[in-house]
């Protein structure tokens, strides 16, 4: 039950980072190959890692949203019993068909992270909180260029908090900082090894346009 195409790609991009040390850009989630080529390394000597590797990625995507699910309903505890989010996300359908597509769980596991330090300054108004919710978006960006959409609403909510009060620019700052050494650091680093310091995304964009209106659209249900 391995999706051939998204899974079984970042599976094979995993591979060739933990056997040829061949980083992606930024645009193919860095974060995806990162957490396969460690699935991979304890089963990369069995006639059978594609499969095993597979099966401990999925383990540890399963942990990372039921994990972050938690946070965010222990955080929320005021409002409602946290056993009460994690019963819906244990029967939603979602919550099995998302490991075909291993680099949106990363994503939504660690958007997750940061939405619960989000919610913490809230509560709490300290600026750690933002920092740590900063860090967690860009791992959520190093896995799916949406996080570039999400830090923008961070901005937006911190601002709508801070502003009223003096030293709001410390509080962007906690929220750009983290954000921008992480992946703004990938791409460099990147570039500096391979020469191309080109992100990948305008084309990453608009092949998943493309891909979009062909599932939309197609009247035989194949896609190239």
């Amino acid at each position: 039950e391995i999706n051939v195409w998204d899974e079984a790609t970042y599976i094979q991009v995993g591979y060739k980072l933990l056997t040829q040390g061949a980083w992606p850009n930024l645009a193919s989630s860095p974060l995806s190959s990162v957490m396969f080529a460690l699935s991979l390394w304890p089963v990369a000597g069995s006639p059978h890692f594609f499969m095993l590797g597979n099966a401990i990625a999925r383990i540890f995507l399963f942990t990372l949203i039921f994990f972050s699910t938690y946070l965010i309903a222990k955080a929320l505890r005021p409002y409602a019993n946290p056993w009460i989010m994690l019963g819906i996300l244990f029967i939603v359908p979602v919550a099995s068909t998302m490991y075909l597509f291993p680099s949106d769980a990363l994503f939504a596991g660690f958007s997750a992270l940061a939405f619960w330090q989000m919610l913490s300054f809230y509560t709490h108004r300290r600026r750690c909180h933002l920092w740590w919710a900063s860090g967690f978006m860009a791992l959520g960006m190093l896995a799916r260029a949406e996080g570039l959409i999400l830090i923008g609403v961070m901005l937006i909510v911190t601002l709508a908090i801070t502003l009223p009060k003096k030293g709001w620019l410390r509080y962007v700052m906690a929220v750009l900082l983290p954000f921008i050494i992480l992946v703004g650091g990938y791409v460099l680093i990147y570039g500096l090894a391979t020469g191309d310091f080109g992100t990948g995304l305008p084309e990453r964009t608009f092949n998943n346009f493309e891909s979009g209106h062909e599932g939309i659209y197609s009247q035989t249900g194949i896609f190239s």
